[in-house]
């Protein structure tokens, strides 16, 4: 009784978080960037952090792909397959910089690359 009730309200806030609020993100982060971009501090910000952002992007770019690699049994077009099905679960969390919000997603996502939901 009470797993079903919980699975009833799981099912609700994903239903509610992938209908409205991963919709608005980009809408979110644009009007971000447009503030930062009025006021005037975004190319102060990317001149002094610019670099370290870059350095940390491509360390995590280069550390999925190897893990998805080997996770793949060293198959390449596997891993990419893979890494396709779970980008939108790296963007949501990296625009959101939140766990809660990206947890619906990654689990869909691992659902899918793994084929066995109670696993995912």
């Amino acid at each position: 009784m009470v797993d079903k009730g919980l699975e009833a309200f799981k099912s609700y806030v994903e239903k509610a978080i992938y209908t409205f609020f991963i919709p608005l993100l980009p809408l979110y982060v644009f009007g971000f960037m447009l503030k930062i971009g009025c006021e005037g501090t975004f190319a102060l910000l990317f001149r002094q952090y610019g670099a370290t952002c870059v350095l940390i992007i491509g360390m995590q770019i280069v550390y999925l792909a190897w893990i998805y690699f080997l996770a793949e049994g060293f198959s390449f077009s596997k891993a990419l397959k893979s890494i396709k099905i779970a980008l939108p679960s790296y963007l949501t969390a990296f625009s959101t910089m939140s766990s809660t919000a990206t947890i619906p997603v990654s689990v869909g996502a691992a659902t899918k690359n793994t084929g066995n939901a109670p696993l995912a």
